[in-house]
């Protein structure tokens, strides 16, 4: 018998109802395991964050520098709060930097009917070549979680590197968290250990992994 069909347990006494989904400390826990419903959650947050401050952006007292460190210091962290836990898609990934994008234009007040590239809007913001992107910050804050953990001993590496039984339902398996670290860092579980065991040298390493995505250039 598996759990699949329980509605509610007991535990001490007392009846625990089984749900499919819950919020735990900010984050969206779905009883399939996935973080599409999360990460889509983050960003919707994210764009209403952006519309309370919409005085701010339309105040054209406000220096561009001014407003693109409100971005910084109060919008990407509530898109971003909880990335260390994500398992990014191709289409997960294109919606996080459809976000990014959608922010920065929404700060400038550039309407979605101006033919501008990315490229030209983020080079109005002042975004530099070695900035990183929503994509590049979440996968950066992943491996450092990463190493975190990994450098200690504590229940949160057993769970990591934990293989649970059973067995894979039919059809395309969904992307595991630890295999999104082996494919982001090109490297195997031994060599993953011994990269993290330095926390200097696993820094350095994260921000050179990250910078090697870049968005497109495209509209």
């Amino acid at each position: 018998m598996t759990t699949e069909s329980w509605r509610s347990f007991e535990v001490d006494g007392e009846e625990i109802e089984v749900v499919s989904s819950f919020c735990f400390l900010g984050d969206t826990i779905v009883r399939e395991g996935g973080c599409e419903r999360e990460i889509r959650r983050r960003i919707t947050l994210g764009k209403g964050a952006m519309q309370g401050l919409e005085k701010i952006w339309k105040d054209k007292s406000v220096s561009l520098e001014t407003k693109t460190r409100i971005v910084k210091a109060m919008i990407i962290p509530v898109v971003l709060y909880g990335c260390e836990a994500w398992t990014k898609t191709k289409a997960l990934e294109k919606k996080i930097e459809a976000c990014e994008m959608w922010i920065w234009r929404r700060m400038l007040r550039v309407s979605w009917t101006e033919k501008r590239t990315n490229e030209h809007i983020l080079e109005e913001i002042g975004h530099l070549r070695g900035d990183m992107t929503l994509r590049q910050r979440a996968a950066r804050q992943k491996l450092m979680y990463f190493g975190h953990v990994m450098r200690a001993d504590g229940l949160e590496k057993e769970m990591m590197l934990a293989c649970g039984e059973g067995r894979r339902g039919r059809g395309r398996p969904r992307k595991r968290w630890m295999e999104e670290i082996h494919e982001t860092m090109n490297m195997n579980l031994p060599e993953l250990r011994e990269a993290t065991r330095d926390r200097n040298t696993w820094r350095r390493l994260t921000m050179t992994v990250a910078r090697i995505q870049r968005i497109d250039g495209t509209r």
